[in-house]
């Protein structure tokens, strides 16, 4: 049975997955996703949840006015913990 070759699609998709997984990202959000709090007045978060492989959890949704700070804290945990599952 041959197997299929992957598109350029799911390469550059599985890219971004590998890129995303390194410590060093998981760092610069940590750091970086205070950005996104209640500065952005009059704006809005677009919020994508994907699993790794391509499939949309939830699909794209916007927040006006940026994340609250206990948001931002519980995804700084979460990167953490992801930093620690790593270790």
């Amino acid at each position: 049975m041959a197997t299929k070759k992957p598109t350029y699609s799911d390469l550059s998709r599985m890219l971004v997955e590998l890129r995303a997984q390194m410590p060093g990202a998981l760092k610069i959000a940590a750091k970086d996703i205070g950005k996104a709090d209640d500065r952005m007045m009059a704006s809005a978060v677009v919020i994508t949840v994907t699993a790794l492989g391509g499939h949309a959890i939830v699909q794209p949704f916007a927040i006006t006015d940026g994340l609250s700070s206990e948001t931002i804290e519980a995804l700084r945990r979460d990167i953490d913990r992801s930093l620690k599952l790593l270790a």
